[in-house]
């Protein structure tokens, strides 16, 4: 993904996708496509135009939602992996953003708190957001296992902290 995003971001634009650059895109494609632009703009699936696709019998064929509709279906989110091997992917664009990231990392003996607060942030957040919470080992600071929290906010709100605010800054500033 890493370099469709620095060769579309050329032009200032972008797909739905995930987060992780070393992602590939016909894996993430046929997955669905989870992503930090979801609630704004689908899955990646939901972006996708057309696949061209070279079958086990060795015919290449053009799928679209009018030719071999049932092969583009599949591939959708399907596990294109199944039916062929794609050679290539046409998606849908959009105008992109500036993508701000917020991340916090907690301890586990804080893990009762930081759900709750993360659970009153998400019935509420906007739409233009994405909130990711994980349990996750690491060696940092010495604390085996953390609670690490995700948001990233996709363009430019007026307010960031109002957005953000009723979950990561006050976990921040709250923190037992």
């Amino acid at each position: 993904m890493g370099d469709i995003y620095r060769y579309l971001g050329q032009f200032e634009q972008s797909i739905p996708a995930g987060s992780c650059a070393s992602v590939g895109v016909v894996g993430l494609v046929s997955g669905g496509g989870l992503g930090i632009a979801d609630r704004v703009h689908g899955l990646t699936c939901d972006a996708l135009l057309s696949v061209e696709v070279v079958l086990a019998d060795g015919r290449a064929l053009h799928c679209d939602a009018q030719q071999h509709a049932d092969f583009y279906w599949a591939i959708r989110g399907g596990c294109a992996a199944n039916f062929g091997i794609i050679t290539s992917l046409r998606f849908k664009t959009f105008q992109s953003a500036p993508i701000r990231n917020y991340i916090a990392r907690y301890k586990l003996s804080d893990a009762e708190f930081v759900l709750q607060e993360w659970q009153k942030w998400t019935s509420n957040d906007p739409p233009a957001s994405y909130g990711r919470l994980f349990v996750a080992e690491s060696l940092a600071n010495g604390i085996l296992s953390t609670i690490s929290l995700r948001i990233t906010i996709n363009g430019k709100p007026e307010k960031p902290t109002c957005i953000i605010g009723p979950c990561l800054v006050y976990l921040c500033r709250s923190a037992r």
